[in-house]
């Protein structure tokens, strides 16, 4: 899938979201359902990709302090949620983590319900082929979950706010 068509089906399934990741999930997996299984395939792996673009120690940091910690865990969701907004979002984070702190995020740990937007692949991919496994079918495809060491220069917990001394963390 180009690259074009990903990031226009993720501003499509956001348009109709009205701020809920829930919504824009379900727009996600119905608008990939009706594409080809190989299709499906390539915006997982595009959106896998993306995601893992955004794993850096300096975009963990930030949601650190935003987040008054972040695990593993929260930070691949937090990601996942970064690619769910958009292309402008994703670079503008991208670039700057401090970002983060525009007023999108509301609240700590929003973010964890972009869970749901690190299955849609899956999901619509069940639908889209009648009822094959996406990682059956594409051994080889990736997951969000990251292996190895963030790009960039690791920080101490006790240490990482003095990296960020403009960001306030979140309610």
């Amino acid at each position: 899938m180009e690259q074009g068509q990903f990031w226009d089906i993720i501003s499509r399934s956001l348009e109709v979201s009205d701020g809920s990741i829930e919504r824009q999930a379900a727009e996600l997996e119905d608008i990939l359902a009706d594409l080809p299984p190989v299709q499906v395939a390539s915006f997982n792996a595009r959106f896998v990709s993306k995601n893992l673009e955004l794993y850096s120690w300096e975009l963990w940091g930030a949601a650190y302090v935003l987040y008054g910690g972040c695990s593993d865990d929260c930070f691949e969701y937090l990601r996942s949620w970064v690619v769910g907004q958009g292309q402008d979002y994703f670079k503008a984070v991208q670039r700057d983590p401090h970002t983060l702190d525009n007023g999108r995020l509301s609240f700590a740990f929003e973010s964890d319900e972009a869970e749901w937007l690190s299955y849609v692949g899956e999901d619509a991919y069940l639908r889209a082929s009648d009822g094959r496994d996406l990682y059956e079918d594409y051994p080889q495809s990736p997951s969000t979950i990251a292996v190895g060491e963030p790009s960039g220069t690791a920080w101490d917990e006790e240490t990482v706010e003095s990296l960020y001394p403009d960001l306030s963390p979140l309610p």
